[in-house]
């Protein structure tokens, strides 16, 4: 009997090793492991080779709605953003955890993170001056379930 195999090219979703996926988004974005307490996290993977992944942090509540709210921290190289991955890098928060909203924070300078988060259909909410030193911003941008094309 013949087995089907995936393509050595083909990229899957695993989150067996958050803590290394989480190593890997924070070493990217210049976030500190000492700042996390509870978190979950996805990664894009080519085999056994970690290419990018997704950290979903202070998941809380919205008020008394039985909806929720997190924070994501994404990094990776090229080629690790498909669209299956993106599927299940918002079906996590939007469906499984009952999010309606994502958070994401980015360096007003770092217009490579910014137009990624763009192109997947963050919307930019704000800017926090001084957000992360007296001299660099912080842009927010979010994502609302019913905006989320990729859980459609």
């Amino acid at each position: 009997m013949l087995s089907r195999r995936r393509p050595a090219s083909s990229v899957e979703v695993r989150g067996d090793d958050p803590e290394g996926i989480a190593e890997h988004v924070l070493a990217a974005t210049g976030g500190r492991r000492a700042d996390l307490r509870a978190f979950a996290a996805l990664g894009a993977y080519r085999g056994e080779r970690l290419l990018g992944g997704f950290l979903y942090t202070n998941y809380r509540p919205i008020a008394d709605t039985g909806l929720y709210s997190v924070d994501m921290h994404m990094a990776g190289e090229p080629g690790w953003l498909t669209r299956s991955t993106l599927r299940a890098f918002f079906a996590y928060p939007f469906l499984q955890l009952n999010c309606s909203r994502l958070v994401g924070s980015i360096r007003a300078d770092n217009a490579a993170a910014r137009r990624v988060a763009e192109g997947i259909g963050c919307k930019l909410d704000g800017v926090v001056r001084s957000g992360i030193s007296s001299e660099l911003d912080t842009c927010i941008y979010t994502m609302t379930r019913p905006e989320c094309l990729w859980i459609r």
